[in-house]
């Protein structure tokens, strides 16, 4: 990547030309411009020109797409933590896991919760009544599928969130 950096500094190819690597079917393609973007950080990249480049493949499904763009941020941060940290609280509920796992690396494990995605909770129930709820649920002959394989009814309380709360 480091033969691309110096590329787009002696002005052989244009930012602009990286940026058409964000919608390549290659996720090495992906992958460089934001490896490419962490090389330039040492030659003073700037956070909004990254934040440009890199938007379009914040949810890329890629891991290697998304562990580049964790290293670019936390790079990033290192140098602009008033600037990087708006933008991965503004992305932490739609971008890749990894995302957010590279980047906040570094970060104080306190300061790093904030950047976690929200678990959506659908269903607080007391203790009681959560733990009979697929049981109920097969009373009445509505039988999921988690329940009609045989599984857990554990199971069927992590996948539909149920959670109980204690008095």
């Amino acid at each position: 990547m480091q033969v691309i950096s110096i590329l787009l500094l002696d002005e052989v190819i244009s930012f602009e030309k990286l940026m058409e690597w964000n919608n390549s079917d290659s996720e090495w393609k992906r992958r460089a411009v934001p490896i490419t973007l962490a090389e330039l950080l040492k030659r003073g990249l700037k956070p909004y020109d990254a934040f440009r480049l890199i938007e379009p493949l914040m949810k890329d499904n890629s891991e290697y797409v998304q562990k580049g763009l964790g290293t670019l941020l936390r790079g990033l941060w290192k140098t602009y933590p008033g600037d990087v940290e708006p933008f991965l609280l503004r992305w932490k509920d739609e971008c890749g896991r990894l995302v957010i796992q590279y980047a906040t690396d570094k970060m104080a494990i306190g300061h790093r919760k904030q950047f976690r995605k929200k678990n959506k909770i659908i269903y607080n129930f007391p203790f009681h009544i959560a733990m009979a709820i697929p049981t109920f649920i097969c009373m009445l002959g509505a039988l999921h599928p988690l329940i009609q394989n045989g599984k857990k009814a554990s199971l069927f309380r992590e996948k539909y969130k149920i959670k109980y709360i204690s008095r």
